[in-house]
């Protein structure tokens, strides 16, 4: 069976990032398929500002996005490039992480502008992770999310059309040969 993993750079327990990555994850389940978050702010900040690939919690880390068919990454978009703490985690990969896995993004942000940095982040991930294929991304305003896992009806609208789309690559049947 095809598996996902959605990777959070939520900064907070109780952020709108939360919000969206709880909300992603229930939709996911809901519509059966198997799903798993990976929060990266409860991994070590040692382990990540000193490249400790070694560190248990970051083995796990890359363990589940080896074996992952799809990685849905839902980040803020406030930052030229993205979340830092993804940045060291995705420093911490190997090469080709993302080669049997499709890519999507889900951003959240203040402005239209700051989408601009999801399309950064996506085409780095399809080239320097070599990422099997990413579909759209999906840009949330974060003035539709209210941090209580409440969302405006623009940002479920949005966040459903995703799920759909994630779901369908999750209904393709997986190929047995072993990530290159």
């Amino acid at each position: 069976m095809s598996s996902a993993v959605i990777v959070s750079s939520s900064p907070a327990a109780g952020s709108r990032l939360e919000a969206v990555t709880g909300t992603l994850h229930r939709c996911l389940l809901t519509s059966g398929h198997p799903a798993e978050v990976l929060n990266l702010r409860d991994l070590p900040q040692s382990a990540l500002l000193t490249a400790s690939c070694d560190h248990p919690a970051i083995r796990r880390s890359r363990r589940l996005v080896s074996t992952a068919d799809v990685l849905a990454f839902v980040v803020p978009c406030y930052q030229p490039g993205g979340s830092p703490v993804l940045r060291e985690w995705l420093g911490l990969l190997p090469d080709h992480a993302f080669s049997r896995a499709t890519v999507q993004l889900v951003g959240v942000g203040a402005v239209r502008g700051h989408a601009v940095g999801l399309e950064h982040i996506r085409t780095r991930m399809l080239v320097e992770q070599s990422a099997r294929d990413a579909l759209p991304v999906c840009f949330l305003y974060d003035h539709w999310i209210d941090g209580r896992e409440e969302l405006a009806s623009s940002a479920a609208e949005s966040l459903a059309s995703s799920v759909r789309a994630l779901g369908d690559v999750l209904a393709q049947p997986t190929s047995l040969a072993a990530p290159a």
